[in-house]
């Protein structure tokens, strides 16, 4: 996990805070028009995650990244099984982004109970040959420091080593996002329980 330090510096006569390790944020795509963060703040080459919600048009996220990627940073849009209305869905939209040259990705179950289409698991999303033959080589799971409302902690651990291992099939970089945590013990708990089944993974921490 990286080293969060802190460096304050002086910025228009006030104090900003920014990070020297790596840091990013999450937009909804409607919000990617505005983007324009100060490099002070948000360095370029920084992530942005781009969600993906039930009901809005993908071209709406297409178009985010392709914006965001022009501004000099790296988009990671959200792809979740349980939002696409059909196999093509996703496959397009897979195409659309690697057409613009957009090489991370998170690949996410989702939330809703009832969905529409066949795909329902992170691990489908992974294990599609579109993924293979795109040009997304980074692949984002999905972490849990303070577990899952509806998803027992065994099945979380399986799920997780099913996602890594399609990873290494599909010659993906995989790393695991988490959730958004409040509780540093049970932040530090997760990291440090992940780091030893799985020396070497990278682990970004979701805050609020």
């Amino acid at each position: 996990m990286n080293d969060m330090r802190q460096e304050l510096i002086q910025t228009r006569g006030s104090a900003t805070f920014v990070f020297d390790a790596e840091v990013s944020i999450e937009l909804a795509p409607a919000q990617a028009p505005t983007f324009a963060p100060p490099a002070d703040c948000f360095p370029l080459g920084s992530r942005v995650f781009l969600t993906h919600l039930p009901g809005k048009p993908e071209a709406l996220q297409i178009e985010a990244a392709r914006r965001i990627k022009e501004l000099g940073f790296v988009p990671v849009p959200h792809l979740g099984a349980r939002n696409f209305n059909s196999e093509q869905d996703y496959i397009d939209l897979v195409t659309a982004h690697s057409r613009n040259g957009i090489s991370e990705a998170l690949f996410l179950g989702g939330n809703p109970a009832l969905f529409p289409g066949p795909l329902g698991e992170a691990t489908q999303l992974l294990a599609h040959p579109v993924v293979k033959d795109s040009a997304i080589r980074t692949a984002f799971v999905a972490g849990y420091p303070e577990g899952h409302p509806s998803i027992v902690e065994a099945v979380l651990t399986d799920a997780l080593r099913r996602k890594l291992d399609i990873c290494a099939e599909q010659s993906l970089e995989a790393r695991v996002v988490s959730q958004f945590a409040f509780d540093g013990d049970m932040i530090a708990a997760w990291a440090s329980s992940l780091h030893t089944a799985h020396p070497g993974l990278p682990v970004h921490v979701g805050l609020a």
